[in-house]
């Protein structure tokens, strides 16, 4: 195998090496993300529903075993400098059950998340459709983040609710 080869195999395989430009517009095409930032570290196995309607930002971390869902029409913007640990469930859609037929044949909701920059998504969170994290926030293991997050707060629970603000003394 010549060295070029040998060479992307190994960039496809470790995402933190050689994350150049070619590498990177290479991995979101391979991945089919709409953008993909500098230096983001994406961690297999991997779930992305619509990925043609997800975006990444540059430093972000996302491990493994989570799963992004972005809707038809409904978009996931992730920002920069976010951490989302394992097994975390994000997902910009949501079923309709207004009306008295089927459940399968409702119309479905979509309504697009939005992940400011700094944020830190602690493990097997869930973030519902229509949620607005904003910049500096934490995100408590285990939350599920059914209302829109305002700068700089700390929160956990089901339903996840402010805590404290982040760099408050505990």
């Amino acid at each position: 195998m010549n060295k070029r080869l040998q060479y992307w195999l190994h960039c496809l395989q470790h995402p933190c090496y050689g994350l150049g430009r070619a590498i990177r517009k290479y991995r979101t095409k391979l991945l089919g993300l709409e953008y993909l930032g500098k230096n983001v570290d994406i961690r297999f196995p991997l779930h992305l529903g619509h990925p043609e309607n997800i975006s990444i930002g540059d430093n972000a971390v996302i491990c493994e075993y989570v799963f992004i869902m972005a809707g038809k029409t409904a978009k996931i913007i992730i920002g920069n400098n976010v951490y989302i640990a394992p097994n975390v469930y994000i997902t910009a859609t949501a079923h309709s059950f207004d009306g008295e037929g089927l459940i399968m044949e409702q119309a479905g909701k979509e309504a697009g998340i939005y992940i400011g920059d700094d944020v830190l998504i602690g493990t097997k969170a869930v973030i519902l459709d229509g949620r607005s994290i904003e910049n500096k926030v934490i995100v408590g293991a285990g939350s599920v983040v059914t209302k829109n997050i305002s700068h700089g707060i700390v929160v956990a629970g089901n339903p996840a609710v402010a805590v404290r603000s982040r760099g408050q003394a505990v």
